[in-house]
């Protein structure tokens, strides 16, 4: 008899549990539907930008030129993927093209091939490129390899 009166204060405290949770459920979905009017509510920006307009999502903001407090929207410069499979001399294989010292790559210029790396500048900004490395296979052996009778 005291295994069903403890079953019955177990499922009492369930409920109770259940029912404040629900409560507390109402309450949370209350605040959720205020979040989502106020993200629905128009939002004023101190700059004014024609979205439709915009390109690329990521936008660079400069100052005017006529200096009287407004802004240009400075399209961002296209992201070069670039890609050094080989290097023979002073010619290096980016982005499935043979290229020497010197040479216009991307916009960049080729100034310096070395052993496993090449340097490209543009507007004294410098990007570095490097052969990639295949590693070395490891030989894998097992522990009691060799030994004889646990010796």
């Amino acid at each position: 008899m005291g295994g069903k009166s403890l079953m019955k204060i177990y499922s009492l405290l369930l409920m109770g549990l259940v029912a404040s949770s629900m409560l507390k459920a109402e309450a949370t979905m209350e605040q959720i539907d205020n979040m989502i009017k106020k993200i629905q509510e128009k939002r004023v920006s101190e700059i004014e930008v024609d979205f439709d307009k915009v390109k690329n999502a990521y936008i660079v903001i400069a100052p005017s030129a006529d200096k009287n407090g407004t802004v240009d929207l400075v399209e961002p410069e296209a992201r070069v993927e670039w890609s050094l499979n080989a290097i023979m001399g002073d010619s290096a294989f980016i982005n499935g093209r043979w290229y020497k010292v010197g040479e216009n790559v991307e916009g960049y210029e080729l100034k310096r091939v070395e052993d496993e790396q090449v340097e490209l500048v543009k507007d004294g900004r410098s990007v570095m490129l490097f052969l990639f490395k295949k590693q070395k296979e490891s030989k894998q052996i097992k522990i009691n390899e060799g030994l004889k009778d646990g010796n």
